[in-house]
């Protein structure tokens, strides 16, 4: 026993060091990061109307930088992924630092159920109550945090963003709360934005698709949520990443459609493995996943018997995503197969002249627009930023 513990921290020791050595931020959270780096940062803790209680992360500028007149962006990330999502390529190339350099006021929410975000107004909730919400009930946690952001800066608009799945959280929320959001957002970018799912190439998506109820049969058992927040779960990928960087190539390439050398960074991918998953609901999930099997972006299906109930209507009603009335800009590639580019198109002649740019990127896979070697998306982002200036009046 004493030895296979003693070979075991020699093998640990041995390849720690292989691990970080491009990537040394891997066990830093945020605050640690921008304390790293030097950057203010920031925690507020917002409640929505049903009493979830999430947390906003806040970037602010670099340290000794006072200058009171950023704009505030309202970053989203990834459903299910953590705090550092946007923060993994270190200050240079970092979405979310270079977000900040560019002059903007960065804040982001975690989503109900992440890490950051499992507080309750009730302590007693019992957890098959906590984690039955859908994309439905995630739009009260955007009111909130839209509501906190313009309080506390005092702007009446903010420019909003949402990655992957962070997009299609958002895009829920505007379409199905217009009158409250279309005023308060300036610009819209969806950055490789999972609007829906229907013609994504992701197998394991198609997989879960393919099942029938297979999620529902997991709730029944009691699993709630999906989370691979463990050590053990963490030190296996990073410890196989970090030894083998080409397995990471080829995880990317499952993920999010084809690698591109070029662009996409292993050693970031691996910093992603590492952190895992900060929490995703089963419930949620298999919302998400309607649209694999549909084609359709609605809400939740309760079965005909329960949509009648629920609805007045033997089916789920749809998500009325035209009701986008802002200048949104979209960033996608035709090499992503999680965001498929058909999908993006699709979203786009829905919502008409509000699409003011539909940006292609080739090479891209889904991972490049966040952990990429060479992410000039965020060049053209930041022109189309320049053009929607927030107006402020005294």
């Amino acid at each position: 026993m004493n030895k296979c513990l003693i070979f075991g921290a020699i093998f640990f020791l041995c390849i720690c060091p292989s691990l970080g050595q491009n990537h040394r931020d891997w066990y830093l959270n945020l605050e640690e990061l921008c304390d790293r780096y030097g950057y203010q940062y920031e925690e507020h803790l917002i409640t929505s109307e049903d009493g979830y209680v999430t947390m906003l992360q806040r970037v602010r500028a670099r340290l000794g930088d006072d200058d009171p007149n950023r704009e505030p962006f309202y970053a989203n990330i990834p459903l299910g992924t953590g705090e550092a999502m946007l923060f993994l390529l270190g200050s240079e190339e970092s979405p979310g630092f270079r977000i900040v350099d560019a002059g903007y006021d960065l804040w982001f929410l975690n989503p109900r159920g992440t890490d950051n975000s499992r507080g309750h107004v009730n302590p007693d909730i019992p957890p098959e109550e906590y984690w039955h919400f859908d994309l439905i009930d995630i739009s009260q946690d955007h009111v909130a945090a839209l509501t906190y952001i313009i309080d506390e800066t005092g702007y009446p608009q903010v420019h909003a963003h949402g990655y992957s799945s962070g997009g299609l959280s958002l895009g829920h929320a505007i379409a199905l709360h217009p009158d409250f959001f279309n005023p308060r957002i300036r610009s819209l970018h969806y950055v490789a934005a999972t609007m829906t799912f229907a013609h994504t190439q992701f197998i394991g998506f198609q997989l879960i698709a393919s099942i029938p109820g297979v999620l529902a049969t997991l709730e029944d058992f009691g699993v709630f949520a999906m989370t691979t927040q463990n050590i053990p779960v963490q030190m296996i990928g990073g410890i196989s990443c970090g030894m083998m960087p080409e397995f990471c190539l080829l995880m990317q390439q499952f993920i999010g459609g084809q690698v591109d050398p070029n662009y996409d960074d292993p050693d970031a991918y691996t910093n992603f493995i590492f952190r895992g998953f900060a929490g995703f609901a089963t419930h949620l999930l298999s919302h998400a996943m309607q649209s694999v099997r549909t084609g359709e972006v609605t809400y939740f299906d309760l079965g005909e018997e329960g949509n009648l109930a629920a609805y007045g209507q033997a089916d789920p009603p749809r998500i009325p995503y035209e009701n986008h009335q802002i200048p949104v800009a979209m960033y996608y590639s035709r090499s992503d197969n999680s965001a498929d580019f058909e999908d993006g198109q699709w979203f786009a002649d829905l919502i008409g002249d509000n699409c003011v740019a539909f940006n292609e990127y080739p090479g891209y896979s889904h991972f490049t627009f966040d952990i990429g070697m060479d992410m000039y998306f965020l060049d053209d982002m930041f022109d189309i930023l320049q053009s929607y200036p927030i107006e402020v009046t005294n």
